[in-house]
């Protein structure tokens, strides 16, 4: 790899040259910060990533929380265009030329934007740091690994994959569950989240004190939990993890940090520990929902020297939600506050996989606090740290998002993207295809719901149950996903579950009932890692396991052959590795 030389160009123009090694054959390319410490911005390129129209070959670019996938773009005649991909899931670029394939790994020290663009029919990858808002406070290093030519995305995947495992940052599944007796009884059943009460969202008001706090709904108490539960055994439903959301001192998003007495009009703390007794010996497990990021100014203990600062000495706030405006806390201070508050939610008695939002979806926000300065790889830091908190407490971590940070301590996500599925002609003039990296890499690594879209699977669209199916998710379900009013999206979709009487109870019961039947019988998957995606001449979409079974999915209006096999309009097939049906 000695023709693969970074350089960087900082925002006055000058060039900056990285220091190379190669051990093992990864290559690492070092930028030391003295370099660019007074920089507003470095772009980092690599004259051998450069291609012409016409030439064999392609970029991978990461995907973000609201893209549909990865970007794959082959180096074809184009009208100029390009690309930037902020605050990526997966940190990584890919590169195939004509001679190899090259995986593109900066370390987690700072945010990036991964960038790709064709003008003139010359194609150009880079990768931009901004020092806007995250302090200068570690090298820039980049790792390359060599594929050879030819090598497609799942190989990419699979490099990524036993990179970072042979590096000791995530883990197999398989090799997790020995160590877990939670992970071994969550990766088989449903994660149903029970939003109990809220606040209007957008807030009325702003800035909140006791007097001007707008009131709470009151959408399920302690004891309707009770009721979800024994509806959940009465119709079978062998194994479940309820994660109550809200069920803190004014609900959800009510007043965080602040998280006690436990909300009074739900039934108070006695009632909670009542119905959490009930649920664990019905054999379920039960958790919540926590927040360790926003803070707001009616908690009582909000304190704006512990809120995270700006380059420019301002707080951050970051939109506004049920206690009105959201200040995000620094991460060091994050931390020290989960640590003295979590220990009393775990004495509740909740035991399980731990929810604490919003942390795994975005960066961690930096600090410039002179008295707790925070740069991203000390966020990251605490972040992990956090999750770290939350498995020794309760026994498992999960939270909203997917991002690569945090796949080493992950246990669950949400839900990977803020989209809908798209099987349609990509949107946008730079991406030839959109590809599901984040599964294709971690699949068997971490469980997931892959989609906004999919939570409540089967309450929803024939689409929306391939996708999940395709997609390897494990069966998410959310009562009362829709909170928001007017001006606001209810990012889950307008279908819903409810328990406002005993008869949407029940129907909503047999409808994660219907989910578990069906996840049932292919739960092993969980194992394994994904092998290959393809999309097949005729339109089907296929997803191969390293067991050598699989999922194809029918997005047409017209029934289609897979290996001899007959799939029906808007459906799909799980297969084995005979490629005959798995019923």
């Amino acid at each position: 790899m000695k023709n693969i030389q970074f350089y960087a160009k900082d925002d006055n123009g000058n060039t900056l040259p990285f220091e190379h090694s190669i051990k093992d054959g990864i290559l690492t390319a070092t930028l030391p910060r003295s370099f660019f410490e007074n920089s507003a911005f470095i772009n980092v390129e690599c004259d051998a990533f450069g291609a012409k129209a016409g030439d064999d070959g392609y970029y991978l670019l990461p995907e973000h929380r609201f893209s549909h996938g990865s970007v794959l773009t082959r180096f074809t005649p184009r009208e100029d265009c390009g690309m930037s991909v902020p605050n990526a899931s997966i940190f990584f670029m890919a590169v195939g030329l004509s001679n190899a394939t090259y995986v593109v790994l900066p370390e987690m020290y700072y945010r990036v934007d991964f960038r790709a663009s064709c003008k003139d029919g010359q194609y150009v990858a880079s990768i931009n740091v901004s020092f806007k808002d995250q302090p200068v406070a570690d090298d820039v290093v980049i790792h390359v690994l060599r594929l050879p030519a030819g090598s497609d995305y799942n190989a990419v995947a699979k490099a990524i994959r036993d990179y970072r495992i042979a590096r000791g940052e995530i883990a197999p599944l398989k090799d997790k569950l020995g160590e877990s007796e939670t992970l071994q009884y969550f990766r088989k059943y449903p994660m149903i989240r029970i939003r109990m009460g809220w606040k209007p969202v957008p807030p009325p008001v702003l800035h909140q004190t006791p007097e001007n706090e707008p009131p709470m709904r009151v959408a399920c108490t302690f004891s309707r939990v009770r009721d979800i539960a024994d509806e959940l055994k009465r119709q079978g439903v062998e194994g479940a993890t309820l994660c109550l959301v809200g069920w803190n001192q004014k609900g959800h998003d009510g007043r965080w940090p602040q998280i006690f007495p436990v909300e009074e009009a739900l039934g108070g703390e006695e009632e909670l520990i009542k119905t959490i007794k009930h649920v664990q010996a019905l054999g379920y497990e039960i958790v919540c929902h926590t927040n360790s990021l926003d803070h707001y100014e009616i908690a009582d203990i909000f304190d704006y020297d512990k809120i995270a600062r700006r380059k420019n000495g301002e707080l951050v706030q970051e939109g506004s939600w049920s206690g009105g405006d959201a200040y995000r806390a620094c991460p060091i201070h994050q931390v020290e506050i989960a640590k003295e508050l979590l220990p009393r939610v775990r004495d509740l008695g909740f035991k399980g996989v731990h929810y604490i939002d919003v942390v795994t979806t975005i960066p961690p926000d930096t600090c410039f606090s002179e008295q707790h300065p925070c740069s991203t790889r000390k966020a990251i830091d605490c972040m992990r740290e956090l999750m770290r908190l939350s498995k020794d407490l309760f026994g498992g971590f999960s939270s909203e998002g997917c991002m690569d940070f945090s796949l080493g301590e992950l246990d669950y996500s949400l839900y990977n993207r803020f989209t809908a599925f798209l099987p349609s002609a990509p949107d946008n003039a730079f991406v030839d295809q959109y590809i599901p990296m984040l599964e294709l890499t971690y699949h068997g690594i971490v469980l997931y719901n892959p989609y906004t879209e999919t939570v409540n699977y089967t309450l929803k669209g024939a689409d929306c149950a391939t996708t999940f199916a395709l997609y390897g998710g494990i069966p998410t379900f959310y009562y009362y996903s829709k909170f928001c009013g007017e001006g606001r999206s209810n990012w889950m979709g307008e279908t819903d579950l409810t328990c406002d009487d005993d008869e949407q109870l029940r129907w909503g019961v047999s409808r994660i009932k219907q989910a578990l039947d069906e996840y049932t019988r292919h739960a092993e998957r969980q194992l394994e890692f994904m092998s290959s995606y393809e999309k097949l001449q005729n339109g089907l979409m296929a997803i191969r396991y390293e067991d050598g079974g699989g999922v194809c999915a029918n997005y047409t209006d017209n029934e289609l052959l897979f290996e001899g096999n007959v799939i029906a309009p808007h459906s799909y097939i799980y297969f084995d590795k005979e490629n005959k049906i798995e019923i």
